[in-house]
């Protein structure tokens, strides 16, 4: 089971405020216990970003999404594939604190 943590450009101990417009993911694979940095190969794409960066995502084995906001595109391919998102309070909440 992996999550995919939305990595703010600015701090990169943060929750991004945009799930689609961060330039890079955190993978956390709880199964292996491992976390990775991915590039958000569709932070900088016009139409149908969310659905390329959901696709992506859940091509290498991604189920939960983290960011502190996720466009209604986003929402209906999530629940469409089986993908949780999880909306935090980006201000309040260190990647570190998070817990899966």
């Amino acid at each position: 089971m992996k999550t995919a943590i939305s990595v703010s450009d600015k701090y990169n101990n943060r929750v991004s405020d945009h799930f689609v417009r961060c330039r890079k993911f955190m993978i956390i694979d709880a199964r292996n216990k491992t976390r990775e940095t991915v590039t958000n190969p569709y932070h900088m794409i016009v139409e149908d970003a969310g659905i390329q960066a959901i696709n992506y995502l859940k091509g290498i084995g991604v189920t939960k999404l983290v960011a502190g906001d996720f466009g209604v595109h986003v929402q209906e391919e999530a629940r469409k594939q089986n993908i949780q998102l999880i909306i935090v309070d980006t201000n309040k909440i260190k990647i570190e604190a998070l817990k899966f």
